[in-house]
């Protein structure tokens, strides 16, 4: 009874099944990696929306972040482009069954995508016949893989800031060069003198 209780207050989908068509499937072990269109997880969202994310860290925060933004302006722009520019999405299960690219879902919960999968939702409301493909990951949880612990470690990877994201550019890369010529270690990539052996290290005599 508690148990009942505690599933009802929480909105998790006690005995539902959905059904997803996917374009390209790869199974493993307990998991399967495939490829979606825009317009199926649309279409998912809409249906499950009541509790597909109540095991995620957030709710959709509609276009108010700079992220969810920039995703909207892409598909609006050039919705191929999420397949690449996109992490995707991640669903866990209590189970599934695969027959042929079509799988179902057993209690689904979307633990790590929320903003993505909701962006495309509420674009593809407005423009339905947007034509793109996104990454999905569904992972069957047990024993050793629970629901909580999916969705702790699938949201908490070392954040990437924006100086990272610019550290492998060809400017970086030369000043880098022309200061090793001096005995100087630039440090292009977060991290990178830290990893360093000591004989490495050693190389830069005009590093403090």
């Amino acid at each position: 009874i508690i148990r009942k209780l505690w599933d009802d207050i929480t909105g998790l989908p006690k005995g539902k099944i959905e059904k997803l068509q996917l374009e390209k499937v790869m199974e493993y072990d307990q998991s399967i990696i495939g490829v979606m269109s825009l317009r199926e997880l649309a279409n998912f969202v809409d249906k499950t929306e009541p509790y597909i994310y109540e095991s995620n860290i957030r709710k959709f925060l509609q276009h108010k972040t700079k992220v969810n933004r920039a995703l909207k302006k892409t598909l609006e722009e050039d919705p191929k482009s999420v397949f690449y520019y996109n992490n995707g999405v991640t669903i866990v299960v209590k189970d599934f069954k695969l027959k042929g690219n079509e799988i179902e879902l057993y209690e689904p919960q979307i633990v790590n995508g929320a903003q993505t999968s909701s962006t495309i939702a509420d674009v593809l409301q407005i423009s339905p016949h947007t034509k793109g493909s996104i990454i999905v990951t569904i992972i069957a949880e047990s024993t050793k893989t629970t629901r909580e612990e999916i969705t702790r470690f699938r949201n908490s990877q070392n954040a990437v800031k924006g100086k990272d994201l610019i550290s492998l550019k060809i400017f970086h890369t030369r000043i880098r060069g022309q200061l090793k010529q001096f005995g100087y270690y630039y440090e292009q990539q977060a991290g990178g003198w830290l990893n360093m052996d000591k004989a490495e290290k050693a190389l830069y005599t005009g590093h403090p």
